[in-house]
């Protein structure tokens, strides 16, 4: 079982976002841990979306910050994305980050 550790923090513009994109292999994929943090404005977003730019489930969301143990089982089938995306809606630049721990 290869565990993954996946972290995305990164300076995201002023009213825009991030997106960063894995696809877990074929066969269930375990989250165990998944988490965020951004500046506690209601104007940036940190999301966990699985099968993202398809039929989006919003694993974690969060204005603040969160962490999360979680025993979550996706789907894979080798072609469906795990995706951080950083939305900052402020008019000036901010840091945000997410993070998810898998395996196979």
């Amino acid at each position: 079982m290869a565990k993954e550790y996946r972290r995305y923090h990164q300076v995201v513009g002023a009213n825009s976002s991030e997106t960063d994109e894995f696809i877990p292999p074929s066969g269930t994929y375990y989250i165990s841990a998944l988490g965020g943090s951004s500046s506690a404005s209601p104007d940036t977003l940190v999301e966990i979306i699985w099968d993202f730019g398809g039929t989006e489930e919003i694993l974690f969301a969060t204005h603040n910050e969160g962490d999360h143990t979680v025993n979550i089982e996706l789907p894979g089938d080798g072609s469906k994305i795990l995706a951080i995306r950083l939305t900052n809606d402020q008019g000036v630049p901010d840091t945000l980050g997410g993070f998810w721990t898998g395996s196979d």
